[in-house]
């Protein structure tokens, strides 16, 4: 009696899903153009104005420059080090709702012989609602994982 309302709603969530995963990943590239510029021009007025220090004016400058380029160095590895431990901390979930969604399709497909139509439809439903869960697993980490990314190439 719901199937399509059922329909409607899926297709609703996955456009959903697509809108959120294309709208996060418009602002990240945006975001990605501008910062550069605007920390270059941040370092720059930095170094400048410690080198303008008469006498340590150069030494200064150049530890500037080091310093900034170990800060990158640093903020890069603990992005990618921010990488990992989120794919580690999601893998247990995403490996939990693949089973459950395997288990109700492989429930589905013993039963039928056996059960009513109505009784394995509401399986494969459930399965189905699964899958969805599970996209939207995908779509939260792919979300995390491309905000961490550009925000470690952001500042060079």
């Amino acid at each position: 009696m719901l199937c399509r309302c059922t329909a409607l709603l899926k297709s609703m969530i996955l456009l959903r899903l697509r809108m959120m995963l294309a709208a996060v990943t418009g602002i990240n590239v945006i975001e990605n153009m501008i910062a550069p510029s605007v920390d270059n021009l941040k370092k720059l007025s930095v170094t400048k104005t410690l080198g303008a220090i008469p006498g340590l004016g150069g030494i200064t400058e150049a530890a500037g420059s080091i310093f900034f380029g170990a800060a990158v160095v640093i903020k890069n590895g603990v992005g990618v080090a921010a990488m990992i431990v989120l794919f580690c901390i999601a893998l247990s979930p995403i490996v939990t709702i693949l089973a459950f969604d395997l288990m109700y399709r492989l429930t589905g497909a013993i039963v039928q012989p056996f059960a009513d139509a109505q009784v394995c439809g509401c399986i494969d439903s459930v399965a189905e609602g699964a899958n969805l869960l599970f996209r939207a697993l995908i779509t939260g980490i792919l979300l995390f994982l491309i905000t961490i990314a550009v925000v470690i190439t952001a500042v060079r």
